[in-house]
């Protein structure tokens, strides 16, 4: 499904002449991104093989130093997301954009646990599709793509969460999954 998204943004990004900083990067993302961007830059606060070690929620670089931030699947995991928000955003050049996807757990609302829970993969909340207002809170323009967009080119199954029925055969209950594109205005 992100890759679907990155697809669809690639023409309207002028990526080659862009920056890019990637947190938590994913092996395929990696590549892609560095094919895509002029300068690509990957961060995380704990693993070794990155080029930065950064915090999210105290980014250590100049306002406006990267067109692109991309994270997935990370602010389910940080209690003050809405910091971490906001320092995406000061870091984003005018114009820019973040791509920040959260797994979509909860159905009716986005819960709070208030502590990271081990047996949920270390997450302090359970997103629901709610969750994506916060941004809306810090970003200019957001744009949310979800399964539904791509159907219709496509009966590629990884477009949707696939989750095993209750007699195990997970094609039997398909999630939308959803990518949230943030925008930076590009004159403030």
């Amino acid at each position: 499904m992100q890759a679907r998204v990155l697809e669809a943004l690639e023409p309207t990004l002028n990526a080659s002449a862009g920056r890019a900083l990637h947190f938590a990067p994913e092996k395929f993302f990696t590549k892609r991104l560095r094919k895509m961007y002029g300068v690509y830059k990957t961060a995380d606060l704990f693993r070794r093989d990155v080029d930065l070690k950064l915090d999210l929620s105290n980014i250590a670089l100049p306002d406006e130093s990267f067109d692109l931030v991309y994270a997935s699947h990370v602010l389910e995991h940080i209690i003050d997301d809405r910091k971490v928000l906001r320092e995406i955003y000061r870091i984003l050049t005018p114009g820019g954009i973040a791509i920040l996807p959260v797994p979509i757990t909860s159905l009716t609302e986005t819960i709070e646990y208030g502590h990271a829970k081990p047996e949920d993969d270390g997450h302090v909340r359970a997103p629901a599709v709610d969750y994506y207002d916060r941004y809306r809170e810090v970003f200019d323009e957001v744009t949310m793509y979800d399964s539904d967009d791509f159907s219709s080119a496509s009966d590629d199954g990884q477009l949707y969460i696939l989750a095993p029925s209750e007699d195990g055969r997970p094609e039997d209950v398909k999630y939308v999954d959803y990518v949230p594109v943030c925008r930076k205005a590009k004159t403030p």
